[in-house]
């Protein structure tokens, strides 16, 4: 199972950046089932993540 850590691989995402995604989501095992499901929508609304950056997350994570 993805770990959200991992993406701070990806330039640009930190520590900051991941606790909004969560916090967005609610959980983390939402999350990753959006991400697994390619809805890029909700990960595109959440504040200061570009929809580069969100494209980037969603391919890392299926890497």
């Amino acid at each position: 199972m993805l770990d959200i850590f991992e993406i701070e691989q990806i330039k640009g995402v930190g520590s900051k950046l991941i606790d909004k995604i969560i916090q967005s989501y609610g959980s983390y095992d939402v999350f990753v089932n959006s991400v697994l499901e390619y809805d890029i929508d909700k990960l595109m609304n959440i504040q200061g993540l570009s929809q580069k950056k969100a494209l980037e997350i969603i391919r890392f994570t299926w890497n």
